[in-house]
């Protein structure tokens, strides 16, 4: 019974032993999208490793019925695009993320799901410590989200204001402005009441514009001086008889 226990303890010591060399002898890739929802354009399509690697070959799968590879990092020194991946290769490069650039086509439909895949072109890259080996297998995806209108028709107004002067609509704000300005022609008190009309202001001139009537008491000046001379010429033959 001991005997047996000792032996399963050994034998779980020398697997979880393997294990962590295993473990150190090996690298992971994971891949990340950014952003997870994409409308139209451009995204980034990250392969991160848990170290720095100096060197690896790997393909990236996707369905290129729906997105199109635009370019890869700087630092990536060699690509390749096939029907439906594209292949990058590090070359003495000491790195631990590679981004790549994507771009939808036209055909991409929304909620659509895009699936990104990595495969290593080999069974392991070249790392600071050595050769490692690495396991494929690491996806993302992202969604094709509904796109923003860019042309959104007006509102129609439910209360459209109308003008102020609808006899004037290129000017609305001109209404009755006329009887506003006309001016009030103020009456004269002196004149009969204050009702002076134009045959009574015609009657007082003659043709020659002297006044045919005295102002305000109307008397005729012709009578006037009609009486005048008759008496002037009464005056003179009452004197005359009186020398004789």
């Amino acid at each position: 019974m001991k005997k047996t226990l000792v032996m399963t303890i050994i034998l779980a010591l020398i697997i979880s032993l393997t294990s962590f060399v295993n473990a150190a002898d090996s690298v992971t890739a994971n891949i990340v999208i950014e952003p997870t929802e994409v409308q139209e354009g451009e995204f980034t399509v990250k392969v991160q490793f848990s170290e720095v690697v100096r060197a690896a070959i790997f393909n990236v799968e996707y369905d290129n019925d729906v997105v199109e590879y635009v370019a890869k990092s700087a630092g990536a020194n060699k690509e390749t695009i096939n029907d439906k991946s594209v292949k990058i290769g590090l070359v003495n490069d000491d790195r631990d993320v590679v981004e790549l650039k994507f771009k939808l086509k036209d055909t991409a439909k929304k909620d659509d799901k895009i699936t990104f895949k990595f495969v290593p072109f080999e069974d392991g890259v070249t790392t600071e410590e050595g050769r490692k080996t690495i396991a494929a297998g690491a996806t993302d995806s992202i969604t094709v989200a509904e796109k923003t209108p860019t042309n959104i028709p007006d509102t129609p107004d439910d209360n459209p204001s109308s003008p102020s002067n609808p006899s004037n609509p290129s000017n609305p704000s001109d209404d009755d402005s006329n009887d506003d300005d006309a001016t009030l022609v103020p009456s004269d008190s002196n004149n009969n009441g204050g009702s002076t009309t134009a045959s009574q202001n015609d009657d007082t001139t003659t043709t020659s514009g002297e006044p045919t009537k005295m102002p305000q008491t109307g008397v005729n000046y012709v009578a006037v001086l009609a009486v005048v001379m008759l008496v002037v010429l009464g005056a003179v033959a009452v004197k005359k008889s009186i020398r004789k």
